[in-house]
């Protein structure tokens, strides 16, 4: 069903759905998903009062045009805006990706058509991203415009893709293929179209039957340890897995496993 999440703050982007651990963000501002400050504003605001919902574990970022998952900013706005107003746009879009890459839920960004700048910014910032073999691209083209991407591209995308890969890419602005994002590990499913709306509530499924605590601590681990040493990033595991050790979800984890029956986590 459809959500009033986003309604506080007006409806501008997002069509928000709940059905059961699994909500869907669904971007839907034509023709591009283009976006402003306001769009950033209702997307977080939708973010908070999913992470309030304790049903809640898994969100699908996906999109209700069938040619872009986001084109980024709003250029026309951009263009005619200050520069004041050009900065507070990408400290809003900057706040957005640190709040989806921060949040204790986990995030799947389903591609299915263009993704650039921005947008693709937004999926990069998710912990998994898929796509849909079709006639689109993805790039991070603001070198052409004088600009450099400024909502976390050019340190996600190294970190994602490498950093020869990222270089080229960034200081090109050169688009590049769903086939391309799936051999460089940007994605890590493709499928045909035709497949692609239930592979992807599939993946979104396997995730949702996890415990809700060790979802967030693995995310938490992942991110945490990425950017130390490996001495650290094993200390950063290891505390993060004594939380766990001790949780109701885990003794009931064990149970369900002896006693061969689905378990049934609460997030405690």
């Amino acid at each position: 069903m459809h959500d009033a999440a986003t309604r506080a703050v007006g409806r501008e982007w997002t069509d928000v759905e709940r059905e059961g651990a699994i909500a869907t963000i669904t971007l839907d501002r034509p023709p591009a998903n283009a976006y402003t400050i306001a769009c950033h504003a209702e997307l977080v605001h939708a973010i908070d009062l999913l992470e309030a919902d304790p049903r809640v574990r898994v969100v699908r970022l996906r999109s209700a045009s069938p040619k872009f998952f986001s084109a980024g900013a709003d250029l026309r706005d951009y263009a005619a805006g200050s520069v004041e107003a050009r900065s507070a746009l990408a400290d809003a879009a900057r706040r957005t990706c640190a709040r989806i890459e921060t949040s204790g839920l986990i995030f799947v960004a389903e591609i299915a058509g263009h993704a650039l700048g921005g947008g693709l910014e937004l999926a990069l910032a998710c912990d998994i991203r898929i796509a849909s073999r079709a006639q689109y691209t993805l790039g991070l083209p603001e070198i052409a415009l004088g600009l450099m991407p400024g909502n976390g591209g050019t340190q996600r995308l190294p970190r994602i893709v490498g950093r020869a890969r990222a270089a080229e890419l960034l200081l090109t602005g050169e688009p590049f293929t769903p086939e391309d994002a799936l051999e460089w590990g940007l994605v890590t499913q493709l499928h045909d179209p035709i497949d692609f709306e239930e592979r992807a509530a599939l993946l979104a499924r396997r995730i949702s039957v996890a415990a809700p605590l060790a979802l967030s601590a693995t995310k938490r681990a992942l991110q945490r340890g990425v950017d130390v040493d490996l001495e650290r990033a094993l200390e950063i595991e290891a505390g993060e897995g004594a939380h766990l050790v001790a949780s109701a979800d885990a003794a009931e984890g064990l149970a369900a496993f002896l006693e061969k029956r689905p378990p049934r986590f609460e997030g405690r």
